[in-house]
């Protein structure tokens, strides 16, 4: 696999009396790699500033500003972010901002206005605002956006969200509906049962028009098996009158285990996530951080790193931080020092696991599989796990430390096996508003592929006989739709 340096951008870009770039940092990026969202971090006149700009990987070239969309890094400042590439209405942003023309601004760090911008548009400067018609008394952090854009999730303390008394005094967790306009406090059972510790969001998923969202707490309100005074793993499914939660660090003796902060990806029906406890599964016995997956829908429960006990030994200790995990929840991206514990405990690298069999390959190395002479981190990939980027200090990487590589492949999706079926001849074609796109389709090996990105509406295929078998024609359109 290739990996491929982003271009650094213009000093110009940033200021007029703009000196230096400390780091361009990957946030998100879009299905195969064609956009990326990027935290740049540069000094001007001796102060630290970040912008977040689109970067066209085709192009290479910065092409938004995310901050135009509010007025310009003059009028706001960026402080949480997260995009969805596939929205239904358009690529969609939740933006949480500090508006520097109220008179209080220098007085916080933390934004506590979050605007939707749909398509290019503004579509909500204030979203929160306009659901509880109230602007939040203190900041929020975690935004986090659903893969159609139509929900956004945070984590807040302020207490004028909602309709009723919210006493609490600590971070809460929060659902938005953007069509809607509708606000919930989600980290409570009913109205009345407020955590007395603070709840932090950590991701969200819907699956068959269910929402459930990922979050972590000291809280011991929400289970009667928590008694460990400590962080905890929760789901919560969101109702009118009370809310469903669930613990998910819970041990084979049913109790609440605790998890490491910020350590938690949910994705469709699976949730992976990072604990120390040696009480999660059977037969763990290290004394060391694992990496859990877990089956919302059945509860089954396996360690990932089990494989990895045999390199622990008592070298220090071994740290795992979760990056990505692909829709068809095969893959997932992590870093860790735990190929480095008898040398260097502060050295990361880059993997990817396939889950399927637990496989890890490496992805922080050269061609020639040399690995990276310094820590790699901060890693993204695409939603089908095609593509990859993680910033890195490796200088046998990147000519500067704090660069950021990628991978760019293209799509490329098997729809069937022409060979095995016994088709001959056969052909496909796309339409868009009933007229015939004259796409055509590359035969490999007797398998029929899609290798372009095209915008249609309908499949049709040359054989009747081939309707009747397996075609990965979802795939398809995933692929083909970006």
């Amino acid at each position: 696999m290739v990996f491929l340096p982003i271009e650094e951008p213009e000093l110009s870009l940033l200021g007029d009396s703009a000196s230096h770039i400390v780091s361009v940092a990957p946030i998100s990026m879009a299905p195969f790699a064609s956009k990326l969202l990027v935290e740049i971090t540069y000094i001007d006149s001796s102060k630290l500033y970040k912008l977040y700009y689109i970067y066209d990987t085709e192009s290479k070239v910065y092409s938004t500003n995310v901050s135009d969309y509010l007025g310009g890094s003059d009028v706001v400042s960026i402080t949480s972010i997260d995009v969805a590439w596939s929205a239904t209405a358009g690529v969609t942003f939740a933006i949480a901002y500090i508006d520097k023309t109220e008179s209080s601004y220098l007085s916080t760090s933390t934004g506590n206005r979050i605007a939707i911008v749909q398509d290019g548009v503004l579509l909500d400067n204030d979203i929160i605002k306009t659901a509880s018609q109230e602007v939040a008394n203190t900041g929020v952090n975690d935004v986090v956006i659903s893969a159609l854009g139509t929900q956004v999730i945070f984590s807040s303390a302020a207490n004028n969200l909602v309709d009723y008394l919210d006493t609490n005094d600590v971070s809460d967790v929060f659902l938005l509906d953007i069509s809607n306009s509708t606000l919930q406090r989600v980290s409570q059972i009913t109205n009345d049962d407020e955590a007395s510790e603070p709840a932090y969001v950590l991701g969200f998923s819907t699956v068959d028009g269910v929402t459930k969202i990922l979050f972590e707490t000291a809280a011991a309100e929400f289970s009667t098996d928590d008694l460990n005074e400590a962080n905890d793993l929760y789901l919560v499914t969101p109702g009118v009158e009370e809310n469903t939660i669930t613990l998910i660090s819970k041990t084979t003796n049913n109790e609440a285990a605790s998890i490491q902060d910020n350590q938690a990806i949910i994705v469709k029906n699976s949730i992976v996530y990072v604990s120390d406890s040696d009480e999660l599964v059977a037969g763990d016995s290290n004394q060391s951080q694992d990496i859990f997956v877990q089956n919302i829908d059945s509860g089954i429960q396996q360690r990932l790193t089990s494989d990895l006990d045999g390199l622990l030994d008592s070298y220090g200790e071994v740290d795992y931080e979760l990056l990505g995990m692909n829709n068809s929840v095969n893959q997932l991206m992590f870093s860790s020092n735990y190929t480095t514990l008898d040398t260097d405990t502060t050295l990361y690298q880059i993997y990817l696991m396939d889950l399927n069999d637990k496989s890890i390959s490496t992805l922080s190395q050269t061609p020639s599989q040399e690995v990276g002479n310094d820590t790699s981190s901060l890693g993204i990939m695409d939603s089908f796990g095609t593509n990859y980027a993680y910033q890195t200090q490796a200088t046998n990487l990147v000519e500067t430390p704090g660069g950021t590589l990628i991978t760019n492949i293209e799509p490329s999706v098997v729809l069937l096996n022409t060979s095995e079926k016994g088709i001959t001849n056969l052909s496909l074609n796309l339409y868009k508003d009933d007229n015939s796109l004259d796409k055509s389709v590359v035969i490999d090996n007797s398998n029929v592929l899609i290798t372009e990105s095209v915008t249609f509406d309908t499949v049709k295929l040359s054989v009747t006989d081939a309707y009747d078998f397996d075609i990965n024609i979802t795939d398809a359109i995933d692929v083909l739709r970006h």
